[in-house]
């Protein structure tokens, strides 16, 4: 069977698995391939460039940390897009909201940024007891 034989919802599916890092090179393998991955080309643009370098720092770091999560939480191709994480920057950098801290009283997204912590690899790897945090 070759990949155009495939239906159409499961070559979607493949290329929703190739973003970030091989969404480009897929969606440019046959015109096919690159008809049914267009109207994901813009978001993916989008992501990579404003999530691409990340800066945090400054006087409002940690809500900069915060909405960056809530960013990753929300949506978590978000954080495949980040290639570099500067933390020594200015603060507020072009792909951190400083205005909107909305989030922060909506329940459901700051459970979403407690549950993706909580179950990090690293935040496991740390070895913290999450209860005496």
């Amino acid at each position: 069977m070759q990949l155009l034989d495939l239906p159409a919802d499961i070559i979607d599916e493949i290329i929703g698995h190739s973003l970030p890092s091989g969404f480009e090179a897929f969606a440019l393998c046959c015109r096919a391939i690159y008809t049914r991955a267009a109207p994901k080309i813009a978001r993916h643009n989008l992501l990579k460039q404003r999530w691409k370098c990340t800066t945090i720092a400054g006087s409002k770091n940690q809500s900069d940390i915060l909405r960056i999560l809530c960013e990753i939480a929300c949506d978590p191709l978000v954080g495949q897009y980040i290639e570099s994480l500067s933390l020594r920057g200015h603060g507020g950098g072009s792909n951190v909201d400083t205005k909107n801290d909305g989030f922060k009283s909506n329940e459901n997204v700051m459970a979403s940024i407690k549950s993706m912590v909580l179950h990090s690899e690293c935040f496991n790897n740390a070895g913290v007891d999450a209860q005496l945090w």
